[in-house]
């Protein structure tokens, strides 16, 4: 850090001095300053602050892990971006891994800690999946828990899920049962969706219309896809 300061001190000072001699104000751009410090302070493993990961010992197809392997994927913390890491979602303990390879020649998986992650996306071989950290004192509701949700859609009404797994025990084997909980965002308030009742609720002038817009895709609500409620949340809006 005395190293640093000094360096600002070279690069301030010769524009102080320049400035009284030719009586004309120059300034450094802040950006070029952070850009400096960010050179001087920081390195590619910032984030990696966090405890060693532990496997699980599953025998069963379901797995806690989200997409269920470690899959590329991009962080971000305090306004920077880290990408192409290995990553993988604990989806039963909402906890980030990543998975790195050190300088010397070390691979290891870290569970980053929760407070550093603003958000983060894994690539699957379908799509990108985005996450962010909604804090439970912002959102409010009467079931949800703070972590990570899965970002679906967001305008003037936000889509998020929540991706959870229930630990059971299956004929002396423990095993992960995956879930999907689906939550509306209104008003920084967050409010459950799994049943057309619970959206019915939310929107009852809107009954109606909502019926016929999940009977236009000819499946029951239970069987809605992601892209059918995205459809349904859109048609909301437009009302």
């Amino acid at each position: 850090m005395y190293k640093f300061l000094k360096l600002l001190i070279l690069v301030v000072l010769p524009c102080s001095i320049y400035s009284q001699e030719h009586k004309t104000e120059y300034t450094i751009p802040i950006d070029s300053v952070r850009s400096i410090y960010n050179h001087a302070t920081h390195t590619e493993y910032d984030f990696l602050i966090g405890r060693e990961y532990k496997t699980y010992h599953f025998q069963k197809k379901h797995s806690p892990i989200f997409n269920g392997k470690f899959c590329n994927g991009t962080l971000y913390w305090k306004n920077r971006t880290f990408k192409d890491l290995l990553i993988s979602y604990d989806t039963f303990k909402d906890e980030i891994i990543v998975r790195s390879l050190f300088t010397s020649g070390v691979t290891a998986s870290v569970v980053l800690s929760q407070n550093r992650i603003d958000s983060f996306a894994i690539n699957t071989d379908l799509t990108t999946h985005h996450f962010e950290y909604l804090n439970p004192e912002e959102y409010t509701a009467s079931d949800a828990l703070g972590g990570y949700y899965e970002i679906i859609y967001q305008n003037k009404l936000q889509l998020v899920y929540k991706h959870r797994s229930r630990k059971l025990v299956e004929e002396g084997l423990t095993i992960y049962v995956p879930e999907i909980h689906k939550y509306l965002a209104i008003d920084n308030k967050l409010y459950k969706i799994n049943s057309k009742q619970q959206l019915f609720k939310l929107f009852p002038e809107k009954k109606k219309m909502i019926k016929q817009k999940v009977s236009s895709f000819q499946c029951s609500y239970k069987k809605l896809s992601t892209s059918h409620l995205v459809d349904i949340i859109k048609y909301l809006e437009s009302l």
